[in-house]
């Protein structure tokens, strides 16, 4: 190289660092280098992955399982376990485990596995819920229950206009504790929570109040919920009515 050059060429090293605009030290740990390439050199012939000659038979347990039941299917522990025990295999699991997720990963992206893409235009969500056959049932009149504002539109204009409200159990080391949840459906975000032993309507006016605090919603943005008496609750109520928040409820069985 240049500053190998230089130097057997009787150039000081001194010379060199002034010439290029570098310091001694530099120019002295590299005047003796024959080779500073960025990367070291490969090997002209690299030996195949002891996967390869296996790659078709793992291939075709991996098609069988489409057919199986999701719990009797090959995990890549097993597919390696049996590659070890039937046909002797030397190489590594990791091998086996990228060959694995690699075929999955091709398999959907093509059509044709069952798979679902969920992917949809940002501020919307989807219902999970099918509706009955028969159409929806006429359910009896409620007092406190508030209008469905929302009637299946799972879309929102931007962030804090609609949210999502509900209750649902964790299973702990210490039981079953009650989770009050709010979502954004436009950003899909977690704003407010809150956790109790109690089915209550203080978790669900604590997770509202949370997500009050954290996003400041405006005027006119949508609470949308079940029917259940926690949010039907004159609490919540005077808490979104405070905020400027409009209660919304589902119809039911919808």
């Amino acid at each position: 190289m240049i500053y190998a050059g230089w130097t057997r060429g009787g150039v000081p090293r001194a010379e060199i660092a002034r010439r290029l605009r570098l310091s001694r030290n530099t120019v002295a740990r590299y005047a003796d280098m024959d080779d500073m390439s960025p990367e070291p050199p490969m090997p002209a012939h690299r030996a195949r992955p002891a996967i390869d000659p296996h790659t078709d038979w793992i291939d075709n347990l991996l098609e069988a399982d489409l057919s199986a039941p999701r719990k009797q299917r090959h995990a890549a522990k097993r597919i390696y376990d049996r590659l070890v025990e039937e046909r002797g295999n030397k190489g590594s699991y990791s091998s086996v485990q990228r060959h694995v997720r690699r075929w999955r990963l091709e398999r959907a992206a093509g059509a044709g596995d069952g798979y679902l893409e969920l992917e949809w235009a940002p501020g919307t969500t989807r219902g999970c819920a099918r509706r009955p056959k028969g159409g929806a049932k006429q359910a009896a009149p409620q007092p406190c229950a508030a209008p469905d504002l929302v009637r299946r539109d799972f879309a929102a204009g931007g962030p804090d206009r609609l949210w999502f409200a509900d209750i649902t159990y964790v299973r702990t080391h210490q039981g079953w504790p009650c989770l009050a949840v709010l979502m954004d459906v436009w950003s899909r975000r977690v704003v407010g929570w809150s956790m109790s032993a109690r089915m209550t309507a203080e978790l669900a006016d604590d997770a509202l109040r949370m997500a009050i605090a954290r996003r400041r919603p405006p005027e006119g943005c949508i609470h949308h919920s079940d029917h259940g008496s926690q949010y039907a609750s004159l609490l919540l109520g005077k808490t979104m009515r405070e905020a400027g928040i409009e209660p919304s409820m589902g119809s039911i069985s919808s």
